[in-house]
């Protein structure tokens, strides 16, 4: 939701969700960060713009 409610509150249409038509940003991690908070420096892979970059 804080994604979404931010891509509205500063007007930008094409971003705030994962769906087709919309500029992805996004940063997929290994492990859950709500088991452990250690785990937002386990990042697998991101997406900024709509492009693919990984480790």
């Amino acid at each position: 939701m804080a994604t979404i409610n931010a891509a509205e509150f500063l007007n930008l249409k094409d971003y705030g969700q994962v769906k087709e038509n919309f500029i992805a940003s996004l940063v997929l991690l290994d492990e859950n960060p709500l088991t452990d908070i250690r785990n937002t420096r386990r990042i697998n892979s991101v997406i900024l713009k709509g492009k693919i970059s990984d480790k």
